[in-house]
Parts: structure tokens; C-alpha cells; sequence
């Protein structure tokens, strides 16, 4: 026969509610009270039935993450792993559990609508790029507490401050004296592009450098080795991603151009292509793990109080040197 919720009570010595308490991890238990509901939860060997619990409490314990199945930026990019472990190791200590929904702006989203009108799940959190104004409407209008990974008009937001690591970036090829430097991005349409661009931007008009300049390429190896094979080279750049920054510096090295004696590179997120770089990359850390934790506290928040403001988290930003720069 089962074990049941009242037989755990009864051996560890409380009531039913405080083995309900402990199984929803409430705060409300004391903690002499909570170890011996624990300890016989491992002696009885019991397994509380979550779905019945669900099902009266009207929470699935279950969060939502949201990829988008179309992005080719999406499976098997590092920065997202790191941003999940980072959502899940933060619900789990809460007691929640990560769901991974793949979802295609063509059928507009159909299969996270689906689990949030089943109630398969309390809160959604997904990238800022699918966060349009038809899907944030519809998450407020079945109560759906969400928070977007990028910064939005549009809810609540974490994201790392993109402004500031770029100014970091240009500063130290600027204080060692480079006045020719340049920034070599993928594109206006990615906002933390444009951000880190717009930080570069500042800070070398404030440096009074008037040969700064921006220029766009694919964001692949292949672009940044032909950049570095090219003419008119630079004296710094600052590079928006990794894999464009070492295709660069095998560019620079095929040429025989020293690094960083004639040409100085920088780029962001301290990932193991930077540390695998010859010469190694001096970085703009972006801790996108904590990025990840962030989002789910800030969910959690949301959770757990019927509070309406939206919240926003700006996540500082550190620079790492190494032998690419002086």
C-alpha cells in the first residue's frame, strides 16, 4: 500500500499541513520541524503526488524557457546553454522545474500558448527578440508572469549592460595611446550589437580619436580572417564576438602582423575561443550563466507576490587582459 501525506505525518510527529509546507518548500516551517519531515520522508520512502497537488493548487511548479526552433543562433550556441544552466539551477532552488519550449513565430507561438492554456506552466521566460507586443499581450491577459532575457519596453528584463562593455573595451585600446581603432560588428538588427557599438562610439568621442570608425561583417571566422588579410588595417578593434575575432587575429598572423604590437584586438564574453586564441583574448567578461539566474529570481519574484511593476536588472561587466592587447 502507498504511503501517503498522512502517514509521514504521523511519523515524523506534525500535522498534514506541515509536511504540505515542507513539500511546497514553504518558509513557514520551522526548521526542527522541516528535518524531521525530511527524515521520514526517506524512511517511509514516500513519492507525494505532484500532479494531484498541481491540480488543486492550480501550479504546475514548471517555468518555461523559450527558443525560438527557426534562430540558427540558437542550438548549439554556448551563450544560451550557459543561460539555461543558469535559469535551472536557480528555479531549483526554489522548487521549480525548467521546461524548454521550441516555438515558431509562423504559427504565432501556438505551442507556448498551448501549455500556458493547459496550465502546464506558471511563467515563461524567453529572449528579447520574441517578445512582440501580441505575445506580451497575450501572457498579461492569462496572467502569465514572464520575464525577457534583453531589455524591453514591454515587461520585466535582465541583461548585461552591452554600454559599458563597450566603453571598457574601446578605453583600453584608447589609454595605450591608438587613436586608429574600429569596431567590427554583425549587424544593426541585434540590440546588444548596437549597444556595444554605441558604447564604443562614446567613448572614443569623448577621447577625441577621429579616426574611430564601425564597420559590419558576418559574424564567422572566415569574415574575420579576410579582414585581417585585407588592407587598411586598424591599429585596435574591438570585436562584437569571438569567433569573428579569431578568425582576425589568424588574418593578422598569416600576414605577419604582430599582435598586439602593430594591431591591438578586444573582444567580449570570456568563453573558451578566448582562451584558446593565439595570442590569448583580452575579453569584456559577460557572465551570461548569472544572466540566467537573474531572469529566474526576477520570475520568482513575480511568483511569489501579486505585485504589477515591471522590474528591470542591468548586469555589470568586468574587462579581462590577456596578450591581445597592451
Amino acid at each position: 500500500m502507498a504511503v501517503t501525506i498522512r502517514d509521514v505525518a504521523r511519523h515524523a510527529g506534525v500535522s498534514v499541513a506541515t509536511v504540505s509546507r515542507y513539500l511546497n518548500n514553504s518558509p513557514l516551517i520551522a526548521q526542527d520541524s522541516r528535518e524531521k519531515v525530511r527524515r521520514s520522508i526517506e524512511e517511509l520512502r514516500y513519492e507525494p503526488n505532484f500532479l494531484a497537488r498541481n491540480m488543486l493548487t492550480k501550479q504546475s511548479q514548471s517555468i518555461a524557457f523559450v527558443i525560438e526552433e527557426s534562430s540558427p543562433e540558437t542550438y548549439g550556441n554556448e551563450n544560451y546553454l550557459r543561460i539555461q544552466y543558469g535559469v535551472e539551477q536557480a528555479l531549483a532552488q526554489h522548487g521549480y522545474y525548467l521546461m524548454i519550449i521550441s516555438v515558431r513565430r509562423s504559427d504565432h507561438f501556438q505551442s507556448l500558448k498551448k501549455v500556458i492554456l493547459e496550465n502546464r506552466i506558471d511563467g515563461v521566460i524567453l529572449p528579447v527578440q520574441m517578445a512582440g507586443k501580441s505575445l506580451v499581450r497575450f501572457l498579461r491577459e492569462k496572467q502569465t508572469p514572464f520575464v525577457v532575457i534583453g531589455r524591453t519596453e514591454l515587461g520585466s528584463w535582465v541583461d548585461i549592460d552591452n554600454v559599458s562593455g563597450g566603453r571598457a573595451a574601446a578605453e583600453a585600446l584608447l589609454q595605450t595611446g591608438a587613436r586608429d581603432v574600429c569596431f567590427l560588428g554583425n549587424g544593426e538588427e541585434k540590440v546588444f550589437v548596437r549597444e556595444r557599438a554605441e558604447g564604443f562610439r562614446a567613448a572614443a568621442e569623448a577621447s577625441g580619436a577621429k579616426n574611430a570608425m564601425r564597420l559590419d561583417c558576418p559574424a564567422s571566422a572566415e569574415a574575420g580572417r579576410e579582414i585581417g588579410r585585407g588592407d587598411g588595417l586598424h591599429e585596435g578593434y574591438v570585436v562584437s564576438d569571438n569567433v569573428t575575432a579569431f578568425g582576425l587575429l589568424q588574418g593578422l598572423r598569416e600576414r605577419g602582423i604582430s599582435v598586439p604590437g602593430q594591431v591591438q584586438v578586444i573582444s567580449f564574453d570570456d568563453g573558451i575561443i578566448a582562451q584558446l586564441c593565439a595570442p590569448k583574448l583580452t575579453v569584456v567578461d559577460i557572465d551570461v550563466h548569472q544572466l540566467g539566474v537573474w531572469a529566474a529570481e526576477l520570475l520568482y519574484q513575480q511568483l511569489q507576490s501579486a505585485a504589477d511593476a515591471d522590474q528591470q536588472r542591468l548586469l555589470p561587466v568586468r574587462l579581462i587582459r590577456r596578450a591581445s592587447s597592451r
